[in-house]
């Protein structure tokens, strides 16, 4: 369950890109890419931290006082 969550918003991360910056400047597609960052983070956080820094990291860019990620990142350190 937990890899097909990962290639849903892998995938959603991807249509949203190829969509392009107008797409995702809207409030409602930032959002759902905060928390596809997010949980994409939080699956690799125990198998690759690398990879869930870089995910937590792009939630930063799109939200900078996100508690999830900046919470997270703390612990990874």
């Amino acid at each position: 369950a937990q890899e097909e969550m990962l290639k849903n918003y892998e995938q959603y991360i991807k249509v949203v890109t190829e969509k392009g910056a107008l797409e995702m400047t809207k409030p409602a597609t930032k959002n759902k890419l905060v928390e596809a960052y997010n949980n994409i983070g939080i699956y690799y956080r125990s198998i690759d931290k690398v990879k869930a820094k870089e995910n937590f990291a792009k939630v930063l860019e799109l939200d900078p006082t996100n508690e999830t990620a900046t919470s997270t990142l703390k612990l990874l350190k």
